[in-house]
């Protein structure tokens, strides 16, 4: 079977997943989070040499103080794990908010 090298990945529906399992939309974000590190680790025991998750999109700046807050504390928590594990990151600062570059790790 043919291993693709490299894997984009667009992260979606975590507030309805929310939302239809009775929680609040923020909490959607954090739950997240773990799909997303078991679907690394499949793409590293598969043999995948590059994952890409798109993760902050300027939509994601458009929403309310709560979810914004709660998706920015999400996308710092992925960033924190993952640089404890076996992965090179770049995260783009080019056009991130200031207020989450102020929270990002610098990796």
């Amino acid at each position: 079977m043919r291993v693709p090298k490299h894997i984009g990945i667009i992260p979606d529906g975590n507030r309805r997943w929310a939302e239809a399992n009775n929680m609040t939309r923020e909490k959607g974000y954090e739950c997240g989070i773990d799909p997303g590190l078991m679907l690394f680790q499949l793409c590293k025991e598969a043999g995948i040499k590059e994952l890409t998750y798109y993760g902050f999109t300027a939509d994601n700046t458009k929403r309310p103080t709560e979810q914004r807050k709660a998706f920015t504390d999400a996308c710092i928590s992925a960033v924190n794990i993952l640089s404890n594990e076996e992965a090179e990151l770049f995260v783009r600062r080019a056009r991130m908010p200031k207020y989450v570059m102020n929270e990002m790790p610098k990796i």
